[in-house]
């Protein structure tokens, strides 16, 4: 992109905004996940602001840049959440020229203070919990002159005028001596850590000479910016002017959050780490997202073996780069297409400064050897620096490598945290009963012992054992970070017969007796992954909370008798849990509850973040199968899943070109949702044909039906007669294979339908999951077979119009537009008919790949009527409730906390299923929408007076008051019609809402709507239901809509007489 070298920040920022102040460069999330874009504009005003803010001592240094005799206010300390602010933060300092020290918020107090005292550095910008940490360093470590100051929000730095922003000079260098420096440190894992000087002018010139012979797709990234890869990005994205996008550092990394990511955002790769990319694998439609993705960085840690053979296979494109802080990159993935991703060849210009020492058969030290500008530490005499990192040498290609372990017996997990074992193994090897303790679990996301017994132990039982080590344990536990801490459950016993190999120092040959045990630590972590429960006692239901709180604690370090300090419902990420310790949480629960041979997902704690919901979340694992088979209706459920898919025909090669118009295949236009669908769809543009399935004698009859439905909508009137003219009736049975139509007319469809919407469903909320089957279920693979058989080059898209009731009991808060399975489905058979629904088209999705039809499933909250003219169905279950105003004189109140309904009007909606449907948001796959006002209505305290304002008189009744009221009115329902809704009635009111577990409408459980609002704009712009929309439903409901439910007039006028 740059025609001279750059070796600052500043330059490059400097050259950004004078090329291209307009391009988006950082991208970065509200907790609720909603995408804020930051121009280089943005970036440049926000980081001059940052500039503005600090200390004017720092703003009027002549000469900036760290070396051993600059004046101690030149270095400036950074540390914190790795947000946004952290960001902004980090490019001002180096932007004015202050050399930054940057602090990981996760090392130890006494490692902290090392840092400090060491780099003498006495001003630190921090944020979270590291304002704490540093005011207790400050005070332990006795370091009065130690200032620390709060990271300023981006609120507050975009309050800042142009006119209050620090004019600074341009920090210039023609060389990267010149430009400043920034100092990172080592782990300090085999003891104090040790501080890392980087020139950032290496990296500025070394990136902008990458960046010029290849492009850079805009990447998201989930590592923190206080590692050297996270950094880098950072620093790619400057150079190449490409955008970078966050994670919300507040939240936990889980697949949801990283697929609604990737699905909100327009970049094309992603950088993370080994554990955060298996936690992807096992979510549905997660891998399918990645293989789109032109590269999956991966940076910590190796990638497993077997987690990256399974992704190459699937055509995800691993991209690994091995280096380190202390000597920059390495090694990079062999271009070879023959060998495996994991071999790795030395980047062209450090080859000749790279040497790989033999040290046992097949296993290769990598030492750096003097004169690469990037090496920043010596370990050697010779001036070199040994990485500490194993390689195996390739069989045939000696310039190819393969990682193999750490030299120094560092174990790094699969999230690249370094675990030292050593405090562990000693602690161990003390006890009278243990000869030998060996620490292993590579790559894995915790770690076990092999404990090689003594003559001492001969004879003990399982029991005696763990209660004769477990203080050795305790004591060893109590040396490690939480991360690498071991439970009694994850030692694997050896007896005193067993041999060890062992070195002339009597020192284990750590290598030789892995290997030697490798069977058997694989079996170890099998057992795991499998939920081999090894308690003899099932924990009762009633105790499954109270075995999830005492684990919880005792993960988090938390003392037996303040178990209760912790709140049911308060979350684990803030109380410091991470990656790992969540992981030993998961492991435990696994070991001490019975699961009836279910297992628990690897992110589950993440997923149910708190006692409460991964209490319900592991009975509703056990109960599925506690009994056998799971129960009548989810059987059936999953029977007509299978009977369906089955239906599914192979998919067909197309070759027709497909037309320069939308042309759409429609059903259900007659309902409430589907004609206004079909008035949307024929006033675009874009849209040259809408064929429009109808149940009718003949194309005729349909076309009457579909005239009569707009013309009750007041929507006919509206169109012009070129519009009306797009529209082509088709007589049809959508549960016939050839959906009812002539071979000649499904062959015209086959050639021309490019998207298809389906609509039509049964609603009936008093129906039972089977009976669903041949009205509405059946349809669904007849529709997708005609999308599978499309003669277009591109097959249709197809959309089906699902609800929000299939996820009306699941457990996540916000739920996300992801997948869920059967737990959360509701009890009402239209909800369990609509998610059987969605599993045959994802399964659909899932076994069609990249030139099947890309699906989209829309879930649509609840639909009111349309704000022109306020028609609501006089027969939905809120209108009937309203309607027992007139009827028993009464309406619900809702006891408990109030209710807050996320009611959208059916125009707007329709709008939405239209910009979602024609929408080109990906090519293949399933995509899941929440089509619902983000902007909730209180029942209480706004529904209920505004129905006041627009006339209807009432009593207000508690609800379970207003339903026994209900039960004893007029059973005939001519002249009483909410009564046949009264067993949905029972069990929407029949208990008070501190008693249930979820409502979709309550404003606790909050549904997330960001994908659906990214690609249908209007649902951004939807304004909440208020007393001019509800006096609009009034007065339709009294003056058409209840009228044609029965005599209400003479019902009405006798009450109020």
């Amino acid at each position: 992109m740059q025609s001279t070298p750059l070796f600052t920040v500043d330059q490059a920022m400097r050259q950004l905004v004078n090329t291209i102040p307009q391009k988006v460069l950082l991208s970065y999330p509200s907790v609720e996940l909603e995408y804020a874009d930051y121009t280089v504009a943005d970036v440049d005003r926000l980081t001059r602001a940052a500039i503005s803010s600090l200390p004017s001592s720092l703003r009027t240094l002549e000469e900036h840049g760290y070396n051993e005799s600059s004046e101690k206010r030149h270095l400036v300390g950074v540390t914190g959440v790795s947000n946004l602010e952290y960001c902004i933060t980090f490019l001002a300092l180096l932007r004015l020229g202050v050399t930054p020290l940057v602090l990981s918020p996760r090392i130890p107090d006494h490692g902290l203070a090392y840092l400090l005292q060491k780099s003498k550095c006495q001003f630190v910008i921090a944020s979270g919990h590291s304002l704490t940490a540093l005011e207790r360093v400050k005070t332990e470590f006795n370091m009065p002159e130690l200032e620390v100051t709060a990271m300023l929000a981006i609120g507050i730095l975009n309050n800042h005028s142009r006119d209050e922003l620090f004019a600074f000079p341009n920090v210039q260098a023609t060389s990267p001596d010149q430009a400043p420096q920034m100092i990172m440190h080592t782990g300090g894992t085999t003891g104090l850590p040790k501080l890392v000087p980087v020139s950032t002018g290496d990296w500025v010139f070394l990136t902008q000479r990458m960046v010029t012979h290849m492009a850079v797709p805009d990447t998201l990234s989930t590592l923190p910016l206080y590692h050297s890869q996270g950094l880098w990005l950072l620093f790619r994205c400057l150079l190449s002017g490409s955008k970078v996008a966050f994670l919300n550092a507040e939240r936990p990394i889980t697949a949801g959050t990283i697929m609604n990511a990737l699905d909100r955002l327009c970049v094309t790769a992603i950088d993370t780490d080994p554990y955060t990319l298996k936690i992807l694998t096992e979510s549905s439609g997660a891998v399918e997202q990645l293989v789109k993705l032109e590269a999956v960085g991966i940076g910590g840690s190796a990638v497993p073996d077997d987690l990256g053979n399974s992704l190459i296979s699937q055509g995800v494109k691993l991209r690994q780069l091995f280096g380190q802080t202390e000597s920059g990159g390495l090694l990079q993935m062999s271009p070879d297409p023959d060998d495996g991703w994991n071999w790795l060849v030395p980047l062209p210009h450090v080859e000749e400064y790279l040497k790989f020492e033999q040290v046992d058969n097949d296993l290769y030290h990598l030492i750096v050897l003097p004169g690469l500008r990037a090496k920043r530490l010596t370990n050697r005499e010779d001036g070199s620096y040994g990485t500490n990192d194993l390689f195996r040498k390739h069989p045939s290609s000696p310039n190819k490598w393969k990682f193999a372990a750490r030299y120094d017996d560092i174990i790094v997990m699969l999230n690249g945290e370094k675990a030292d074992p050593t405090p562990l193994e000693h602690a161990l090897s003390c006890n009278q009963h243990v000869r030998v303790a060996l620490c292993f679990g590579a790559g894995r996301a915790s770690l076990g012992i092999l404990v090689f017994l003594s003559d001492a132990a001969a004879g003990l039982s399982q029991e005696e054992l763990e209660a004769g080590i477990a203080p050795s344990l305790d004591l060893g536990n109590a040396r490690v970070p939480k991360y690498a801490r071991v439970s009694l459950d994850s030692l694997i016993f050896k007896g005193p017969d067993t041999e060890v190999p062992i070195t002339a120092k009597q020192t284990p040959i750590r290598a030789r007796v892995l290997q030697n045990f490798a069977s058997e630590i694989e079996e170890f972590y099998y057992q795991r992954e499998r939920a081999q429960n090894l308690c003899s006692t099932s924990v009762p239901d009633s105790q499954v909370s109270e075995v999830v709180r005492h684990v919880v604690c005792e993960v988090l370090g938390i003392p037996s008798g303040e178990e209760q300090t912790i709140a049911d419902n308060d979350d684990f990420f803030s109380l410091g849990m991470d990656s790992i310790t969540a992981s030993d949480v998961r492991v435990r629960l696994l070991r001490r509850i019975n699961l009836g041979g279910q297992t628990l997902k690897t992110n589950v704690v993440f997923d149910n973040p708190s006692i409460e919901l991964l209490s319900q979340h592991i009975l509703r694992v056990r109960r599925r199968d506690s009994n056998g088979d799971p129960t009548p209706t989810e059987k059936l459920a999953m029977d007509l899943v299978r009977k369906y898919t089955n239906e599914l025909v192979p998919l067909k090669h197309g070759a027709v070109p497909r037309s320069t118009s939308n042309v759409v295949l429609l059903t259900g236009a007659t309902g409430t949702i589907g004609r206004h669908v079909l008035h949307t769809l024929v006033t675009q543009v874009e849209v040259g044909q809408v064929y429009c399935l109808v149940r009718a004698d003949s194309n005729e009859a349909a076309m009457q039906r579909i005239r009569n439905s707009l013309e009750t909508a007041h929507l006919l009137q509206t169109l012009e007669p070129r519009q009306v003219q797009r529209i082509t009736p088709l007589s049809s049975n959508l549960n016939a294979d050839n959906l009812g139509l002539s071979n000649d007319t499904y062959e015209v469809l086959c050639n021309r339908v490019t998207n298809i919407i389906h609509n039509a469903w049964a609603v009936n909320f008093n129906m039972h999951l089977a009976s669903f089957e041949k009205v509405s279920i059946a349809s669904v693979p007849n529709l997708l077979n005609l999308a599978r058989r499309s003669h277009l080059q591109t097959k249709p898209r197809f959309t089906f119009i699902s609800s929000i009731a299939t996820i009306s009991q699941a457990p996540q808060v916000p739920v996300a537009e992801v997948r869920y399975g059967w737990e959360a489905v509701g009890k009402m058979g239209y909800a369990q008919s609509k998610w059987v629904a969605e599993e045959i088209c994802t399964y659909a999705a899932e076994h069609s790949g990249s030139s099947g039809p890309s699906i989209q499933i829309l879930r649509i909250g609840q639909i009111t009527g349309d704000t022109q003219h306020g028609m609501w169905n006089a027969r939905e279950a809120i209108p009937s409730v309203v309607q027992t105003a007139l009827t028993i004189g009464a309406l619900p109140v809702i006891e408990g906390k109030d209710e807050t309904h996320l009611w959208l009007p059916v125009d707007i909606c329709a709008a939405a299923v239209v910009q979602l449907a024609l929408s080109q948001h990906n090519t293949s796959g399933v995509s899941f929408f929440h089509v619902c006002n983000r902007r909730g209505f209180y029942w209480n305290a706004e529904f209920l007076p505004a129905l006041r304002k627009a006339g209807l008189q009432f009593e207000e009744l508690p609800q379970r008051e207003w339903l026994r009221r209900l039960e004893m009115s007029d059973l005939y329902v001519f002249r009483n019609p909410p009564y046949r809704l009264l067993e949905h009635f029972t069990e929407r009111y029949g208990r008070p809402r501190e008693e249930e577990e979820h409502i979709t409408s309550g404003d606790h459980y909050t549904i997330d709507t960001l994908s659906a609002r990214t690609f249908a704009p209007v649902l951004d712009k939807a304004d909440p239901v208020d007393d001019a929309l509800v006096g609009k439903f009034v007065r339709y409901w009294l003056s058409e809509g209840w009228n044609k439910l029965g005599r209400i007039e003479a019902t009405s006028e006798k009450r109020n007489a």
